[in-house]
C-alpha cells in the first residue's frame, strides 16, 4: 500500500490500522488484499447510506476482484436491537456466507456497532472492516472492538469484543452530513481532549468558531491516535479504557430514557459531561474556571448543557442498569484537571443530584 495508517490497535485479540486521509474509500479494496481476508465481501450499511456511497463502494470493490453483496437496514439507533440482528443473520445464512467471506460495515455508529456485532457472531465470527461514514463513527464507535446492541433495559447491554481488520476514515465523506451530525461526533472529539489531551483542548478552542474545520484529517487522525493508544493498552475495559465512558454514565441514561429519539448520542454525551464536570468540581477535583472552560468548548461547538425534558429520577433509574456498575456501586469517570480524568466509586447519589437538578427536568 503507498499511504501510511494514521494510528494502529495492538491487542490480544488484534492488530489493525487505522487510515485516515481524503479519499480513503478509494483504497478499501487494496486494503482488502494486502489483508488477505477473503474473496466475498458482505457490506453492510443503513437505507440513507446507500444512496449516496453504497454503489461506490460496490464499484471499488469490484474493481479489486471482489463480489460483492450489500444489505441497507433502515437508517436510526432504533434498529439497533436484536431483531435487527436476526434479519441480517438471515440474510448472511441465506446467502451462505463462509468463515473466508468478510463483513465491511459502512455507516455511523449504529452500523459499525451492529454489523460488527453480528460478524463476530456469524458462524463464531468472521473478519470486518469499518468504513465509518459519521464523525462520531471515525473518532469514536470504529475505534476498539466494542459491538452490540440495545436493549430496553439501556444502551450497549448486549454485545461482544471484537476488533475489525481495519478502519478506513475518510474524512471527505463528512461533506454530505448536515451540521447537528457533525457536532454529535465532535462531542467524542472534546471528550478525547478533556480526559487524555490537554493540547488538543487547546486545538479545538482556536477553531470551534469553524466547525467544518474541525472535521478536517488532522483532527479525526489525532483523536483516532489518542483511543488507539488507550485500546491498546486496555481492551477490555477493565481500567484505563473506562476513561473513555466521560460523560456516558448520564449520556446513555439520557438516550435510553428518551427512547433513542430525542436526543443523538454526542448530545447527550455533552449534557453527561457537564453533569461530570460538576461532579468534579463539588468534589475539589475541577476548579471552576477549568469547568466553565470545558462548557464554553461544548456550547461554541452548539451542544447541549442540559435536558430539561428528561426527568432525573428516570435518569438515575436508568444508570443502576448501567454496565458500568461494579458490585452495585456506579464506576463515575471525573476530571481531576483539563486532560486528567479518573475513576471514582466514591459519588454519592446526593452529590449526582446536587450537580443534576438544573440541567435534568
Amino acid at each position: 500500500m503507498n499511504f501510511e495508517s494514521a494510528a494502529s490497535v495492538k491487542t490480544a485479540s488484534g492488530n489493525y490500522d487505522i487510515f485516515v486521509h481524503d479519499q480513503a474509500i478509494e483504497n478499501v479494496g487494496e486494503i482488502c488484499r494486502a489483508l488477505d481476508i477473503g474473496n466475498h465481501a458482505f457490506i453492510i450499511t443503513d437505507t440513507e447510506i446507500n444512496k449516496i456511497f453504497g454503489e461506490q463502494l460496490v464499484s471499488i470493490l469490484s474493481q479489486a476482484g471482489y463480489t460483492t453483496k450489500l444489505y441497507a437496514i433502515n437508517a436510526g439507533e432504533d434498529q439497533k436491537n436484536l431483531e435487527t440482528v436476526e434479519h441480517l443473520y438471515n440474510w448472511l445464512l441465506k446467502n451462505h456466507v463462509e468463515r473466508s467471506d468478510f463483513v465491511i460495515c459502512l455507516g455511523g455508529g449504529v452500523v459499525t456497532d451492529l454489523g460488527g456485532y453480528v460478524a463476530a457472531t456469524t458462524l463464531r465470527g468472521i473478519p470486518f472492516l469499518h468504513v465509518p461514514t459519521t464523525l462520531l463513527g471515525m473518532v469514536d464507535a470504529a475505534i476498539g472492538g466494542k459491538t452490540g446492541v440495545d436493549h430496553q433495559l439501556g444502551k450497549n447491554l448486549i454485545g461482544a469484543f471484537a476488533q475489525p481488520a481495519a478502519v478506513v476514515s475518510d474524512p471527505q465523506l463528512l461533506s454530505t452530513l448536515p451540521i447537528r451530525q457533525i457536532r454529535d461526533g465532535l462531542a467524542e472529539l472534546i471528550k478525547h481532549g478533556l480526559i487524555l489531551d490537554k493540547d488538543l483542548v487547546d486545538l479545538l478552542e482556536k477553531s470551534s468558531s469553524n466547525l467544518r474545520s474541525l472535521i478536517e484529517p488532522h483532527f479525526i487522525a489525532k483523536s483516532s491516535s489518542i483511543k488507539a493508544g488507550i485500546v491498546s493498552a486496555d481492551e477490555r475495559e477493565s481500567s484505563k479504557r473506562m476513561l473513555l465512558n466521560y460523560g456516558h454514565t448520564v449520556g446513555h441514561a439520557i438516550e435510553a430514557c428518551t427512547g433513542y429519539q430525542t436526543y443523538r448520542h454526542g448530545e447527550a454525551v455533552a449534557v453527561g459531561m457537564h453533569i461530570a464536570g460538576k461532579i468534579s468540581h463539588q468534589l475539589g477535583l475541577l476548579s471552576e474556571e477549568e469547568l466553565n472552560r470545558q462548557q464554553h468548548l461544548i456550547t461554541s461547538c452548539g451542544l447541549p448543557s442540559e435536558a430539561s425534558d428528561v426527568y432525573l429520577d428516570d435518569v438515575l433509574k436508568t444508570m443502576r442498569s448501567d454496565k458500568k456498575m461494579y458490585q452495585g456501586t456506579l464506576s463515575w469517570i471525573l476530571l481531576n484537571g483539563i486532560g486528567n480524568a479518573i475513576i471514582s466509586r466514591n459519588v454519592s447519589e446526593a452529590t449526582f443530584r446536587s450537580a443534576a437538578e438544573t440541567i435534568l427536568g
